[in-house]
């Protein structure tokens, strides 16, 4: 039996992993849910008479594999895994131990007794408007859906963005407007007037653009999503707008709990809507990605963020992570 034909037969599911959010969830089901995987390796396959080997030749084949190490990178974008071989159409292969890595882009096919045939799907279905905000002193992409997603946020001095301090970040942000672009979002771009020279370079990523005095920051989000211009938006994108000011006021920050056991409590008992959670307290608090897996699990949106932006700052000071109560 072909071993796609034999994934059919059980409860496996075919996933496209997007970012690290998917990495970590994987990475639960792989160490804690007894999940197995299939995954392409390769090796040295010995080629000619025995006695006397013509050459090595790299072989690729897929392999269904049970995890006996599994490793997170310190990025979050891949693991690696090291198991044993449970079927593979090379039957010499079969009870050998071979490793391999999965990351971010990767579409992979997972064993699991959890039910997934949504669960990766929840939170991929609400996008609805995504958001560029360039300035003369950095830039911000975000999503909207039930509630505001920050993707990416960095600062710039206006004279690096004037050469070419921008140039090694042109591609992630196209990446993530496009990603989005495929999810049936609407993109809106916000530029400062210093920077109109940078945006032919996401002309083609991004469905209508609107200039001001806008700042790399949450309340960039907010002076953009008041233009004028918001007016000219669709119906339902107008109506979506309205809908986040709440969320990217900081009155935001006002109904919050913090710290791992509060957070916890939270989400255990349904309190909070959403959380934000520091990238470094996850590599050093292995009991977090439980508690992401369970906020996942019950459509609690996630955001992780890097010490050096402005709300990586500021949940760092309360402890790493940070929820916020309906």
């Amino acid at each position: 039996m072909l071993l796609k034909e034999y994934l059919k037969e059980y409860n496996s599911y075919h996933i496209l992993i997007e970012d690290e959010l998917d990495i970590l969830i994987i990475y639960h089901l792989l160490t804690k849910r007894n999940a197995n995987i299939m995954l392409k390796v390769g090796w040295q396959e010995k080629v000619g008479d025995k006695s006397s080997y013509t050459r090595m030749d790299r072989v690729y084949v897929d392999v269904l594999l049970k995890p006996l190490a599994t490793y997170l990178s310190h990025n979050l974008k891949s693991i690696r895994i090291t198991g044993q071989v449970l079927r593979s159409s090379y039957t010499d292969l079969i009870g050998k131990k071979l490793g391999g890595d999965i990351n971010v882009n990767d579409t992979i096919w997972i064993i699991t007794d959890v039910d997934l045939s949504t669960f990766f799907s929840k939170r991929r279905e609400r996008v609805g408007l995504g958001i560029l905000i360039l300035d003369i002193t950095g830039y911000l992409v975000a999503s909207i859906s039930d509630h505001i997603y920050i993707l990416l946020e960095k600062y710039i001095p206006y004279s690096d963005i004037q050469g070419s301090g921008l140039s090694e970040d042109i591609e992630e942000i196209r990446y993530l407007l496009s990603k989005m672009r495929r999810k049936g979002a609407y993109i809106l771009g916000g530029f400062n007037t210093g920077v109109k020279f940078l945006v032919k370079k996401f002309a083609k990523y991004v469905d209508k653009v609107v200039y001001g005095d806008f700042n790399p920051d949450l309340s960039g989000i907010l002076s953009l999503l008041k233009s004028k211009e918001i007016k000219e938006l669709p119906n339902k994108y107008v109506k979506i707008v309205h809908l986040y000011d709440e969320v990217i006021n900081k009155d935001r920050f006002k109904k919050v709990v913090y710290g791992y056991d509060e957070v916890d409590k939270g989400v255990r008992y349904g309190m909070v809507y959403e959380i934000i959670v520091l990238k470094s307290l996850i590599l050093e608090k292995p009991d977090l990605i439980e508690l992401i897996y369970n906020a996942y699990e019950n459509c609690i949106n996630i955001e992780i963020v890097e010490l050096d932006d402005s709300i990586g700052r500021y949940i760092s000071s309360l402890g790493g992570i940070i929820g916020f109560k309906y």
